[in-house]
């Protein structure tokens, strides 16, 4: 089964990002996130043996946490680079306990024998992704015609676990567990 840990974004916050989502939709043939995949990673698990899935949630409950997390999103940007698009994000800032609980369960993960991150943390809100070929400078004028918002702040006091279903139509994500900061 395909695990990984995420932050939810709370439904008023989310039912205004479907709204920017569906504004720039017609600007671009991405793959754009669906309201129920829309979630802050904190570590990507990969594929791990079902009889694994006990010993995860034993170690995600076990885990060191600071409390809750005040998360901000705002601004639009490109991974890996605006030159080479292959994500559209909305940006995410948080204090320090955010990189704190990923680092935290990477090494709670690493002790079960999944490989930690080789990349830096780079918290992101995914909101596209872009397909080989997809050109984005329709999507660009469209984000570059939204007059600029405030970013937007909320305070998360859980995470999940949760499963990555593979179905033709695309990702779907199952919440497995839930825990507390």
């Amino acid at each position: 089964m395909r695990l990984f840990v995420a932050i939810d974004i709370p439904d008023l916050l989310l039912q205004q990002i479907v709204g920017l989502i569906q504004q720039l939709r017609p600007a671009a043939k991405a793959r754009w996130s669906p309201a129920g995949n829309l979630h802050i990673t904190t570590k990507f698990l990969g594929e791990v043996d079902p009889g694994q899935l006990p010993a995860v949630v034993e170690a995600l409950r076990s885990m060191p946490r600071g409390g809750p997390i005040r998360v901000r999103l705002g601004g639009l940007g490109w991974l890996p680079n605006p030159h080479s698009p292959r994500i559209l994000y909305l940006g995410v800032q948080a204090p320090q306990s955010l990189p704190d609980l990923h680092t935290a369960t990477d090494t709670a993960m690493a002790a079960l024998g999944i490989p930690r991150e080789t990349k830096p943390f780079r918290p992101h809100l995914t909101l596209a992704r872009i397909p080989k070929g997809c050109q984005v400078v329709e999507l660009r004028q469209a984000i570059a015609a939204i007059p600029p918002a405030e970013p937007v702040e909320f305070e998360a006091t859980t995470f999940h676990l949760y499963e990555s279903q593979l179905q033709p139509t695309g990702s779907v994500y199952v919440k497995r567990e839930r825990f507390s900061l």
